[in-house]
């Protein structure tokens, strides 16, 4: 799945930026939701806060396989081409990804799930990969990029 704007040659700056704009908008989204204890009381906004939070996921997962050089997903890809790419660069990645996976799109987007530890969690996910995309060194992006 193509996901953003964002191509396999753009800066690693803008992907961590965008990524992070990702992340404010679905903590924005969330807000929304308003509290009531160990529950959000507005699925609607959770619901849009996961699928947010599960589009940046989607696009981290992308550049950290593009940095590792293995093949472009294409058009509409299914989750199992971020897992089995995953899997070859690094299972703890590959076990933060499922989690996220399930988390963020199947328990936060198409379920609704409103408990709030759960999209705590979730974007616990989303920051394990944000850390990620930090330890790529930008010399060795500026090579993949020419």
């Amino acid at each position: 799945m193509a996901v953003g704007n964002l191509g396999s040659t753009d800066s690693l700056e803008k992907v961590k930026t965008e990524a992070k704009r990702y992340l404010e908008n679905a903590k924005d989204n969330l807000q929304k939701a308003n509290k009531d204890g160990d529950f959000y009381t507005d699925d609607k906004y959770v619901r849009t806060a996961a699928g947010i939070a599960y589009l940046g996921l989607l696009m981290m997962a992308q550049r950290i396989i593009d940095f590792n050089g293995l093949p472009k997903a294409k058009k509409n890809e299914d989750v199992k081409y971020y897992q089995e790419n995953l899997g070859k660069i690094n299972k703890k990645l590959l076990t933060y990804f499922n989690n996220g996976y399930e988390i963020l799109h199947l328990l936060g987007y198409y379920r609704g799930a409103t408990m709030v530890h759960i999209m705590t969690s979730g974007f616990q996910v989303y920051e394990y990969f944000l850390n990620e995309l930090d330890k790529i060194a930008p010399e060795r992006v500026e090579g993949m990029n020419q």
